[in-house]
């Protein structure tokens, strides 16, 4: 990286409030991630739940889904798809919190260069969520909007 006069510096160093709030940040990176794990783990839960125990109960047949033209396996394959999709920005979290607490009780900077990508990788995969969600609305919207009006006619 190039300083503001365009020359090189290498060496960047972390005072000790700086440590701090890295460490503070790791145990809160940590929590949520663990939050997260655990959220993943309930949509798989509820994935089979869904898709095996509404099918061979028989009350499949009275649900929304069907009302909508799709069943439940459908929306099980949905709860797996949506798990599989959220694991990798919580594994991304979770290796941050993970390599940066270790990379500041150690004064590694590999392992400091490597925590901070894995949280680059994390919010980088969230805004990829967030502008594919916003597109999906967009899509979602124009269908309405033009159903609407074909409707009217």
């Amino acid at each position: 990286m190039n300083d503001q006069h365009g020359t090189s510096n290498p060496q960047l160093f972390l005072d000790a409030d700086s440590k701090e709030f890295l460490l503070e940040t790791s145990k809160w990176a940590k929590f949520i991630a663990i939050l997260g794990f655990i959220g993943i783990a309930l949509m798989v839960l509820m994935a089979i739940f869904v898709s095996l125990f509404f099918n061979l109960s028989g009350l499949s047949s009275n649900t929304a889904a069907d009302t909508f033209g799709f069943g439940t396996g459908f929306l099980g394959l949905i709860y797996l798809v949506l798990a599989a999709l959220y694991f990798f920005p919580i594994l991304y979290l979770y290796r941050f919190s993970d390599q940066i607490k270790k990379s500041i009780l150690d004064s590694d900077q590999l392992l400091l260069s490597s925590a901070l990508e894995h949280l680059k990788k994390h919010y980088k995969f969230i805004g990829i969520i967030a502008i594919a969600i916003i597109a999906l609305y967009a899509v979602l919207f124009l269908i309405a909007m033009f159903g609407g009006i074909a409707s009217a006619f």
